[in-house]
């Protein structure tokens, strides 16, 4: 398993403190604690809020320890996995979340399926019914992470690994048919390696980020922004990560806001802690937002932020008060950050590395680990 999703924040250490906004009073409700086996364990995507309830995915856990699809009741705090993955055919290892179209969810595993390189998959929300629309091979892409987008009747997403250098590529998948076509395989430093990320449509083009490559910061570089014809396949780097105080190894998808795209880099920044970045679509100039550096104010921003009554809200997997995490505030104009709440209680769950979702008034997240079982946590932030 790809050491750049997962198991970076194991080396990870917060750093010195530096000084925010203070936090202010608010609050976090553990909803519910994974119980491995029964109900999954370790998610690590973001949540989908349909029809009055929340959905989401397991990494591990479930009856064959290979993750699961769950929906979550926040009334009564009540999961419900629909779908236990088993491996092959149907796949395993759901690293990021699910999308819906018309009444179905779609979401992909980054592993097994046919060949074991990962599948696409669709699941009914009422019946928990699924469908593998696609087994990935490796020539076509393996490792999906990241989750899909749906554009103009066809979904669209990324593999971190295989196409034809092994550096990953970015596809588009008929949801009726189940067939696929690449559009871009990553091809190494020049155009970028291991697409984690989700992707957004803007403009005519799909965007996204690569972890590595660019050519800046190191022998495989610091990540990428590009930009990927869907009409040709073309694709085009936006920006590469490479000055000194840059973000560094952007792994969330981006948003659009206001005409500026915004992430976040897991690492780099002044500290070396991770960054939020805003980007200008059509020129590519970066601006840094902010800089974490560790403790209080969180490190390795893994998850994408959400724009929410004028301020871009995330989370950091570590750093904090307790090195278990935080979630956070930034101005987008100012660059100003407040630092909403740091995970400490071991009720809490630890190292959130998804984004949130807002919903009548408050937050919804998961945590990654953590919990009464320590098997990560669905959990309520009251800003």
């Amino acid at each position: 398993m790809p050491a750049s999703k997962l198991f970076l924040t194991a080396c990870l250490t917060a750093s010195a403190a530096l000084a925010t906004l203070p936090a202010r009073a608010q609050s976090l409700t553990t909803l519910y604690s994974f119980k491995g086996n029964a109900t999954g364990a370790n998610p690590y995507a973001p949540l989908l809020a349909l029809g009055g309830a929340l959905f989401g995915t397991t990494i591990t856990g479930g009856p064959g320890g290979n993750g699961t699809v769950f929906k979550f009741d926040a009334k009564t705090r009540t999961p419900k996995v629909l779908h236990a993955f088993t491996g092959a055919p149907d796949g395993a290892h759901p690293f990021d979340g699910l999308t819906d179209h018309a009444g179905t969810l779609y979401g992909t595993t980054a592993a097994g399926g046919p060949a074991q390189f990962g599948t696409v998959f669709a699941i009914n929300p009422a019946t928990g019914a699924e469908t593998v629309l696609h087994g990935f091979s490796g020539t076509d892409g393996a490792s999906p992470f990241g989750g899909l987008i749906y554009h103009r009747n066809q979904l669209y997403g990324t593999t971190l690994d295989g196409g034809s250098s092994n550096h990953g590529t970015v596809f588009e998948i008929d949801p009726k048919s189940g067939t696929e076509q690449v559009l871009h395989s990553f091809h190494g430093t020049a155009d970028g390696i291991e697409p984690a990320g989700a992707l957004l449509y803007l403009h005519g083009a799909l965007f996204g980020t690569t972890a590595f490559g660019g050519g800046g910061c190191g022998r495989s570089g610091c990540g990428v922004v590009f930009k990927v014809d869907p009409a040709t396949g073309a694709e085009t780097v936006v920006h590469k990560f490479d000055s000194a105080d840059d973000a560094r190894h952007p792994e969330a998808p981006l948003i659009i806001q206001g005409g500026t795209l915004y992430g976040t880099g897991s690492a780099g920044g002044a500290s070396g802690q991770g960054a939020v970045f805003a980007i200008n679509p059509s020129t590519g100039a970066e601006t840094v937002l902010y800089s974490f550096a560790g403790a209080p104010d969180g490190a390795a921003p893994y998850g994408a932020i959400i724009y929410q009554n004028g301020l871009l809200y995330g989370t950091t997997a570590i750093g904090g008060t307790s090195n278990k995490g935080t979630i956070f505030a930034i101005n987008p104009a100012t660059g100003a950050e407040s630092l909403r709440y740091s995970l400490a209680a071991h009720t809490d769950g630890k190292n959130p590395q998804a984004a949130l979702i807002g919903r009548q008034g408050s937050f919804y997240g998961t945590a990654y680990a953590g919990g009464a079982d320590g098997n990560g946590t669905v959990f309520q932030f009251v800003p």
